[in-house]
């Protein structure tokens, strides 16, 4: 499901297109309608995601039978994982209408159908490098036991990546059958045509109940056929009826008739896939795919393809690589940065402790201790200490002749009395005074 290019999908007869859809589903605008659902493109709200959900219609929503194969779809659907076909989602029943929904992956680009229309027949080449990855995803499906039972050019949506290559997915399981043990089909207890006219293989155009993976061969057998004549195996016409009488009874017109420039050996495959006895017809799709590989158009193709496959791995693991690569430059990036601050800080620890530095200090005041005043020393009188006493004092005082003679005479006889010199000096000083 999509954006569709063209009138590719009719518009449904719709009176009223629901806002809200599953109470998380903003509905954005309708993108067409079909069989038992319309199509809306639509965002998650808690998301923000793009999605396509497809609403069961409400002519529809109170038969149980289509409430089971629009169930079946999404349950069928949601068994498979694979690069081309379709992911759902989510799934639930609207509160407001009562209507079951699905919700796909919203995908941008065309339909099959719509680059047939555009272009007629296409060349081998592009014919199987769209059509053999929908193998591949329709094999996984069998696989997983599912037969689709509705292929054709519809069902093929070609989605344009932002690379502007191409790659088809299968859409579409709302007739899927379950191949499990013991598990009968909704639909068997009651023979008749479930299908598309024009696309349905004989047996499943009868209604047979032993449906098997062999329904889809013939299917792609008649899309391939398609692809490369520019018409349909049978003269197409509108009546259901009597498309579904000739696929029962006539079988299809050579690929070569058709289309004679296509190679014969690729002729000879689509003629096997289209043995209206099913015994006849190619086993499965896995072996049409490696018929079709087998072919000199499909080795070629298959090499486009893996190469194709290849540069998409490359690109991713560029990608991928050149995250890796700044994740392991920053890495390194820390670590020396680590490496280098642990080495600083390893030679700041083992360096001697640098010298202090010399302060300025100013010097301390001097202590100003006052010169102490000689004290003379005694000495006894002698003949030279006396001499030079009365020099002094008659060299200070005005009228010391007297006392100098008066000395004079005291110290004249050696060892003189001491209390005499005394008696004179007081006297002296008396007389001074």
């Amino acid at each position: 499901m999509g954006v569709l290019s063209g009138p590719t999908i009719a518009p449904a007869d719709v009176t009223e297109i629901p806002q809200v859809v599953g109470e998380k589903y903003q509905v954005v605008r309708l993108l067409g309608g079909g069989g038992m659902g319309n199509v809306y493109e639509a965002e998650n709200t808690w998301t923000r995601r793009r999605v396509a959900v497809k609403m069961l219609r409400p002519e529809f929503s109170t038969d149980p039978e289509s409430e089971q194969r629009f169930m079946r779809e999404a349950q069928t659907a949601s068994q498979l994982s694979h690069p081309h076909v379709v992911d759902v989602l989510d799934m639930g029943r609207d509160a407001a209408t009562g209507a079951l929904f699905i919700v796909q992956e919203f995908l941008v680009g065309e339909e099959l159908r719509a680059r047939l229309e555009a272009r007629g027949a296409l060349p081998p080449e592009e014919a199987l490098e769209l059509l053999l990855p929908v193998m591949d995803g329709l094999a996984a499906a069998h696989a997983a036991g599912v037969i689709h039972r509705d292929i054709k050019p519809e069902n093929i949506f070609l989605v344009r990546q932002p690379d502007g290559r191409v790659s088809p997915k299968l859409i579409d399981f709302g007739i899927a059958k379950a191949l499990r043990p013991g598990e009968r089909d909704f639909r068997t207890d009651i023979p008749q045509a479930i299908g598309t006219p024009g696309y349905m293989s004989p047996e499943q155009a009868r209604g047979d109940v032993d449906i098997d993976a062999r329904t889809d061969v013939w299917a792609l057998g008649v899309v391939l056929y398609e692809m490369l004549a520019g018409r349909m195996p049978y003269d197409y016409n509108r009546n259901a009826e009597v498309m579904i009488a000739m696929v029962m009874t006539r079988d299809p017109t050579p690929l070569e008739e058709s289309a004679p420039s296509v190679p014969r050996d690729l002729c000879a495959v689509v003629g096997q896939a289209l043995q209206r006895d099913k015994g006849r017809r190619t086993p499965s799709v896995k072996a049409l795919a490696d018929a079709l590989s087998a072919t000199r158009q499909g080795r070629r193709t298959r090499a486009t393809l893996k190469k194709n496959a290849a540069a998409r791995e490359r690109a991713k693991g560029d990608v991928s690589g050149r995250g890796r690569r700044v994740a392991l430059a920053a890495l390194a990036a820390a670590l020396t940065l680590a490496l280098a601050l642990g080495a600083v800080f390893a030679l700041r620890r083992s360096d001697p402790p640098p010298a202090p530095t010399a302060a300025v200090v100013a010097p301390a005041p001097r202590a100003v201790v006052p010169t102490p005043t000689p004290v003379p020393t005694p000495v006894r009188a002698t003949a030279g200490t006396a001499d030079a006493a009365v020099a002094a004092v008659d060299a200070s005082a005005p009228g010391a002749g007297p006392v100098s003679a008066a000395v004079d005479a005291a110290t004249e006889a050696p060892g003189g009395d001491d209390r005499r010199a005394r008696r004179r000096r007081r006297r002296h000083d008396e007389g001074f005074k």
